[in-house]
Order: structure tokens, then C-alpha cells, then sequence
């Protein structure tokens, strides 16, 4: 709390830490964004919403899961490894506007039986 940072853990699953406390999970990802460059795209979008004025805890949680998110859709195209930057690029295009449409108030997504909380909050 004393600096006031959000700290983004990478790993199988991304934890994000509030200054305040909270605690964040996000569980879609897997190892075909343990490539180089993959962090960057994460940081390159997550600074992207924080240019269209989300705040910090909305463009950490929406960067997260699409970039989570793409990587699923990657593994299913090149299993666990094969993939590079440039793919995650690839499979974020428009991502963003779709899963708007698709989001509801409380951060629920349901599509084509995919039916899950964007991002678990275990507080």
C-alpha cells in the first residue's frame, strides 16, 4: 500500500494485486505465451487501455484475460509451444470490441458455451 502499485504476476495463472489489498486471478493462459515478446504485447495493451481511460484495475483485469484468452485460442491452433508475439497480436485483433458486446455488469462472459467470471476474486 505505501507505494501504491498493482503488481501483475505472470504465471500458469495471472495474479493482479491491488494497492488496497485485493487479489485477482485470471485463469485462462498456458504455456504457448511463454514466448518471447509476450509480456510486451501484454504491457503494450494494457497501457492502450489506460490511453482510452479505463482506469488501472479495469485495463489490468480486460488486458489480462484477452491475453489469456488469445493464448487459449493459440494452443488450440499450435498446442503448447510454436506460437510468437506476433500471434498473440494476431488473435487480439478486435477481440476487444467482441468481448464487450459479450461482457455483462458483474464481468460475465458467456459465449458458444464458453461460461465463465473474466477474472476470480478470491477476497
Amino acid at each position: 500500500m505505501e507505494l501504491g502499485c498493482y503488481i501483475l504476476l505472470k504465471g500458469r495463472y495471472t495474479f493482479i494485486g491491488t494497492p488496497e489489498g485485493q487479489c485477482f486471478i485470471n485463469l485462462t493462459g498456458n504455456p504457448a505465451l511463454a514466448t518471447a515478446g509476450a509480456g510486451d504485447v501484454l504491457a503494450g495493451y494494457l497501457t492502450g487501455f489506460l490511453a482510452r481511460g479505463l482506469n488501472m484495475l479495469e485495463a489490468s483485469t480486460r488486458a489480462v484475460f484477452l491475453h489469456g484468452y488469445a493464448g487459449d485460442l493459440l494452443q488450440l491452433e499450435f498446442g503448447d509451444r510454436g506460437s510468437i508475439a506476433r500471434d498473440i497480436l494476431r488473435k487480439l485483433q478486435g477481440m476487444d470490441r467482441r468481448l464487450i458486446e459479450l461482457i455483462n455488469e458483474e464481468g460475465h462472459y458467456d459465449d458458444e458455451g464458453l461460461d465463465f467470471d473474466l477474472i476470480h476474486n478470491p477476497n
